[in-house]
């Protein structure tokens, strides 16, 4: 049970400490990107907390994955047609782009 809220304890103090630097970058802006931001933040939060690595160098990319990942999914759940993945097309090319580098 110790163990237990050890790891807990750890993740709390990850999760506030990401939190606490996103919540510092957002000081002085007028406007910011919250979405793509909570992106980055989980990215971050669970690569440290599962792999105890330092990610920032990859968390424009997966904030773009995400995205594009986010934007083909709305599209085609008000799409009365939704073409196979493998179809040949700009749109299912970026998806795929988008899924193997996630």
């Amino acid at each position: 049970m110790r163990a237990r809220s050890e790891v807990a304890g750890r993740h709390i103090s990850i999760v506030a400490r990401r939190a606490s630097q996103l919540a510092a970058s957002w000081e002085g802006q007028s406007q910011v990107d919250v979405t793509g931001d909570v992106n980055r933040l989980t990215f971050a939060v669970v690569s440290e907390a599962l792999f105890g690595s330092d990610v920032e160098p990859f968390l424009e990319d997966f904030a773009s994955f995400v995205a594009t990942l986010n934007e083909h999914a709305v599209r085609e759940l008000s799409s009365l047609v939704v073409l196979p993945v493998w179809m040949p097309t700009t749109a299912k090319r970026s998806l795929r782009r988008a899924a193997e580098g996630l």
